[in-house]
């Protein structure tokens, strides 16, 4: 019985652990498209909307047999996404060099994760996610003409095979995804539309995206928030509030009668320099990462999965049994969890919500 025990916490202990600062860098210049489309422009440009610039997405380093990742990498291309996209994509598209017109693609959302999905009993399939917005326009001299956009969650098969290891996981990662990237540029209408967007225009809708109080203020504003808007204005909504500290971090507040607030009822709140989220019913410390925040929280199997409940074990297994089983599988993990400047959501690395932008950016960034 000891000797169980020690494998287990030897086992919860690994798979608790969070990678936080290794990366993966995809290589994909030196694929090219077989069957490259002739596209009626001179060349690209990207112009990079996203909020959070660091990275593209989370990539697997290790997973167990049933599917969950344990460590996980950050997602890197070897250049930022203006310089290195345009370098897949002329590996993916011929150009008309006569062709006053450039392509432009302004990139609002792109990241990537690798996702492995229990579809039978044989194990884990690992396939590509890739959760892209990108808007594509026809640049010329009176500014960006709309083409069409790709706001999508795709999903692409890795392997037909149960790959067990995550080096092989690796080598056809980078093919897949630039198959994905294939897909964007096959059977479109190139058929600009005649409305205009100056480019003045475009750069103040991209200049007023990032310049959210709660991002450029060089002061804080203590108080609880009520509201993912009050959060972004820097505006909290209730001041008359202590808050209580442990280790350096708030923790709690009460109010003028020294009661304690239901915190849980609230958006999350400043204590004049660090902001937090109410998350899980807790306060968890936001950390600025570029134009956005993250927070380490924990995931449990239970998050992602339906598995099954301790009386559904103790069923099974009885009741000793099954009480290890629940502790088998209510494993947590920490995991960072981002959050979406667009709409307030809060969403794993791997899982992504859908843009909501104000109404002048809606018109120029959709």
């Amino acid at each position: 019985m000891k000797r169980l025990l020690g494998t287990l916490l030897i086992f919860l202990s690994l798979y608790s652990s969070a990678q936080k600062n290794k990366s993966h860098t995809l290589q994909l210049s030196s694929l090219e498209n077989e069957d490259k489309p002739v596209i009626p422009f001179a060349g690209v440009k990207i112009i990079d909307a996203r909020f959070d610039k660091s990275t593209i997405g989370v990539v697997l380093d290790k997973y167990t047999f049933r599917g969950v990742s344990i460590n996980k990498k950050d997602a890197l291309f070897p250049d930022s996404l203006t310089e290195y996209l345009p370098e897949i994509i002329s590996n993916i598209v011929d150009w008309m060099p006569e062709k006053e017109d450039s392509l432009v693609l302004l990139v609002k959302r792109f990241r990537i994760a690798d996702h492995l999905n229990n579809v039978d009993v044989s194990g884990p399939r690992p396939e590509l996610v890739c959760n892209v917005s990108i808007s594509f326009f026809a640049g010329r001299k009176d500014g960006l003409h709309k083409l069409f956009t790709i706001e999508d969650v795709l999903a692409r098969r890795i392997s037909d095979d149960n790959i067990k290891y995550v080096s092989e996981l690796s080598k056809l990662r980078d093919k897949v995804l630039f198959k994905l990237f294939c897909s964007f540029f096959e059977n479109k209408n190139w058929v600009a539309s005649s409305m205009a967007y100056p480019s003045a225009s475009v750069a103040e809708g991209i200049h007023k995206r990032f310049s959210l109080p709660v991002l450029v203020d060089s002061v804080k504003r203590p108080g609880i928030y009520r509201s993912f808007a009050e959060f972004k204005d820097n505006q909290p909504g209730i001041v008359n509030v202590k808050p209580v500290t442990s280790r350096g971090k708030v923790v709690a507040y009460k109010d003028t009668d020294g009661k304690y607030v239901t915190i849980k009822d609230y958006w999350g709140c400043c204590d004049g320099s660090k902001c937090y989220i109410v998350f899980r019913n807790s306060l968890y410390e936001l950390e600025p990462k570029d134009k956005g925040f993250r927070f380490l929280s924990y995931r449990d199997n239970h998050d992602m999965q339906n598995d099954k409940s301790f009386g559904d074990y103790a069923t099974d297994f009885g009741m000793l049994p099954g009480g290890f089983a629940k502790v088998f599988n209510d494993r947590r993990a920490s995991e960072f969890f981002d959050l979406n400047m667009d709409s307030g959501e809060v969403y794993l690395e791997e899982l992504f919500g859908r843009s909501s932008l104000s109404s002048l950016q809606k018109e120029i960034l959709r």
